[in-house]
């Protein structure tokens, strides 16, 4: 796994992703120590950009892992697979909203301000006002592609409304990386070339995540857990030893097994692996096995690969009464949608 600092604000991750401080390595190599701190000075309102995101998304009950900084911009990971129009309406708003409310103050004391604290709030106008302006795009994944599709969702399905932003957003991306280029060759910079083209790929690869989220929410409509479970878990007891579970799940060729303890936990054989075969036979499971949130059988779907996202498994227990009934993968889910996509898509439902 790349290292990947984080820290803690407002009770929410910021994870530093280990291309921004490869980035930071080579500004600081070819520019030094100031042009570093100048980056650092702008990721700060990257990251209130993002805060702001989070605080309206937790105030109207969406849930937010954490949040990522990546080279190019900051992204909040959210728990929630379906949240209404009105919500994403306000959540995408809020980031750009707090640029401009920055903007505002700072002019308010640019008129009694002397240099050089003019020039440093100057700076911070400029910073904002990129931030803000540029997040307005009508490209999802930045924020005004997401007001663009939210505001559709009120007259049209979430995915036609994001069938519609996608293409509207690949447009955008095209757009940008065409008058960068002719930029580029007309003031010979090629890093402006370089670095929108970056931009460009991210919204055009976003925006198929989204398509793609999009198509997995209207396919689970109406399917539940029950519908895609296996109702033979492989799994062993709370006493059980590594070696005796990893015998089962060779003779199954199964890379999970469920160990019904309390909680009831995950072993996988990336578990397996961080412990030396010797002390196999003198190990439970259950050490080492990891805590798995479960879930039962009349949950809707989304709710199961949400679970899933959340705790990093690719499996979760199904329990009835408290008891062990069964399994469900990520790969169960995966097939079942596909299959009921291709239903919702045949040829006898469009013509009905």
């Amino acid at each position: 796994m790349a290292f990947s600092p984080s820290f803690k604000v407002m009770g929410i991750e910021i994870e530093l992703h280990w291309s921004l401080l490869v980035l930071l390595l080579l500004i600081l190599a070819d520019q030094g120590v100031y042009a570093v701190l100048s980056i650092l000075f702008l990721f700060a309102f990257v990251v209130l950009h993002e805060l702001s995101h989070s605080y309206v998304a937790i105030k109207n009950g969406v849930g937010v892992r954490k949040i990522t900084l990546f080279p190019i911009g900051g992204m909040a990971t959210i728990e929630e697979v379906s949240i209404p129009p009105d919500v994403e309406f306000k959540l995408a708003l809020a980031g750009p909203l707090f640029n401009f409310a920055v903007i505002a103050v700072t002019l308010l004391l640019t008129l009694l301000a002397t240099e050089p604290v003019s020039s440093f709030l100057w700076m911070i106008i400029q910073i904002n006002l990129v931030l803000g302006v540029f997040n307005l795009l009508p490209a999802i994944p930045l924020d005004g592609g997401r007001v663009w599709r939210s505001w559709r969702e009120k007259k049209v399905s979430h995915l036609r409304a994001t069938l519609e932003a996608v293409k509207l957003s690949r447009f955008v991306a095209i757009l940008l990386f065409s008058l960068s280029l002719i930029i580029a060759f007309t003031y010979d910079n090629l890093g402006i070339l370089l670095w929108n083209f970056l931009i460009s790929a991210v919204i055009y690869l976003g925006s198929q995540s989204e398509l793609s989220v999009a198509i997995l929410k209207d396919s689970a409509k109406g399917v539940f857990v029950r519908d895609a479970m296996n109702f033979s878990a492989v799994s062993v007891d709370s006493n059980s030893t590594l070696r005796e579970a990893s015998s089962l799940m060779y003779a199954t060729r199964s890379p999970l097994v469920v160990v019904s303890s309390s909680p009831v936990r995950i072993l996988s054989y990336r578990h397996l692996i961080g412990i030396e075969r010797g002390k196999w036979g003198k190990t439970r499971a259950a050490e080492v096995a990891q805590p798995s949130p479960a879930c039962r059988m009349e949950e809707p779907i989304l709710d199961a690969w949400k679970k899933m996202k959340s705790a990093d498994v690719s499996m979760l227990p199904v329990l009835f009464d408290g008891e062990l009934i069964g399994t469900i993968s990520e790969i169960d889910i995966e097939k079942l949608l596909v299959l009921n996509r291709l239903r919702i898509d045949s040829p006898e439902k469009v013509e009905n």
